[in-house]
């Protein structure tokens, strides 16, 4: 058993930011993360021995040097103010105890976790609780989508990121929302050809939105650097336009385009077919509530992102006492809102156990709620403009494999849905979808459409899969 005043799970931005605030105000901290390094996808940093698609690096970090001691700092998804190098910076001073490579599958009450990492199975127990778990990229299935070489957007940065390596030489990125700018900036860099990039959101969205992010010159210089890549490139940009499509035989050598209208469905006679050796999908964004749902949270339904988020007060606080969430896990708002709904998170938490008095609370977190409350207008913006439309869940044919631990099609699960019952859970036992090493993190939101589609109730009134331990596999051994 291991104890922390505060535990925070999640090393991406908001975790890291919690983390930091909550050591710098003397706090005992434990961050937890399954990933072997920190930062998240926003900072995330290359692996041991690799600087960028095609470089090696000629060092490798020695076995036995310290965790801390050893993140190295790279300006990958950097901001042009440097929090994200500094905070990664800040981990190197040994006061917060690093967790790296550590899956919290379970917990035993509000909060002590169940963890698994290098050294087996452990338990943390903590004061308070930092649920900052991030987000992964919007699962959308359509024919052809299991097929190798297609991947999610945030596969295809990690694998350039991460391990120096290129998806493809012609690679095919098609999606929505402005992820997709610093993804084909990845790819352009590490030397790929983008064959086109398909924004599935008409330039009328954009255009109708657009004078509402007057004022956030940051964002909009950034979102100007990513556009004079793409023109440097010679990247062929189609608005209006989704994956129809992948085709090929032991992997993907083509996709084909379609025009769409204003709900994302597809327009007769527009298919261009385009020959590739990867695709790259992304859609958006699910926040990863796992966890949240675990402890008991109460949730509330998140309209843009079609999903359940945990419900949460100006401090970040969640119903359930010494809960607190931070980041994408309590809705999708990018790295500026992570940074400071981290911030936020820890100063209330240390508020909760007596560390700040309410005066001091306030003077340090007036601030940074006037700073998250900027940020999260920009991502309303956002969110409105590039939110998923209905016809891109009608691109499933029967025969698309929506749950692929299980192989479980689109066709089974329409087959399986009970009219007037819009019950996702109910659909396992008869199909088995969701029931694979994922629990249902892929297929479920994708299951959540197909029982609103065919039941016609509200997506919000479908009963999703539910959420038990393991969270993560757990080794037979390692469980007893």
């Amino acid at each position: 058993m291991t104890n922390a005043q505060i535990a925070v799970v999640g090393a991406g931005p908001a975790g890291l930011a919690a983390a930091a605030t909550a050591a710098d105000l003397g706090l005992r901290v434990t961050l937890v993360d399954e990933n072997g390094l920190p930062g998240g996808q926003f900072l995330r940093q290359p692996l041991p021995g690799v600087r960028k698609a095609g470089e090696r690096r000629n060092e490798v970090r020695p076995p036995t040097e310290s965790v801390s001691s050893s993140i190295e700092v790279h300006k990958t998804g950097e901001r042009r103010d440097g929090t994200g190098s500094r905070l990664l910076r800040r981990m190197r001073r040994g006061d917060v105890e690093l967790r790296l490579g550590t899956a919290v599958w379970g917990v035993d009450d509000e909060r002590t976790l169940w963890l698994l990492g290098p050294e087996g199975m452990d338990r943390l127990e903590a004061r308070a609780l930092v649920v900052a778990t991030g987000a992964y990229d919007r699962p959308v299935a359509f024919p052809g989508w299991t097929l190798p070489g297609v991947m999610t957007a945030g596969a295809a940065q990690t694998l350039v990121k991460s391990s120096g390596v290129l998806p493809g030489r012609r690679v095919l990125l098609a999606g929505s929302g402005p992820f997709l700018l610093p993804v084909a900036q990845e790819l352009l860099r590490a030397g790929a050809t983008i064959v086109a990039l398909a924004e599935a959101t008409g330039p009328g969205a954009w255009l109708g939105r657009a004078p509402r992010g007057w004022g956030h010159w940051d964002r909009l210089w950034e979102g100007w650097r990513y556009v004079r890549s793409l023109l440097a490139g010679r990247v062929p940009v189609l608005p209006g336009h989704v994956v129809a499509r992948a085709e090929g035989d032991e992997r993907v050598r083509s996709a084909t385009l379609t025009a769409v209208d204003g709900e994302w469905r597809p327009r007769p006679g527009t298919e261009r077919r385009f020959e590739v050796d990867a695709l790259a999908v992304g859609y958006g964004f699910t926040a990863g509530t796992e966890l949240v749902r675990l402890l008991g949270c109460e949730l509330r339904w998140g309209e843009r992102q079609r999903q359940h988020l945990p419900s949460h007060d100006l401090d970040q606080r969640t119903s359930v006492p010494g809960v607190l969430v931070a980041g994408e896990a309590g809705g999708i708002g990018g790295a500026e809102v992570a940074f400071a709904s981290g911030r936020l998170a820890a100063l209330a938490a240390a508020r909760e156990l007596g560390v700040l008095a309410p005066g001091g609370f306030e003077r340090l977190a007036a601030p940074v709620r006037r700073q998250l409350a900027r940020h999260r207008r920009f991502a309303a913006i956002v969110n409105a403009t590039f939110a998923p439309r209905a016809g891109l869940w009608e691109l499933m044919s029967d025969d698309t494999v929506v749950c692929r631990c299980e192989e479980v099609t689109a066709g089974e699960v329409r087959a399986a849905i009970v009219p007037g019952l819009p019950d996702a859970n109910a659909l396992k036992a008869a199909t088995r979808v969701g029931m694979g090493l994922c629990q249902g993190r892929y297929c479920g939101p994708l299951v959540t459409e197909l029982v609103a589609a065919a039941t016609g109730a509200p997506v919000s009134g479908v009963r999703p899969f539910g959420v038990r331990p393991p969270l993560r596999p757990v080794p037979f051994v390692m469980a007893g």
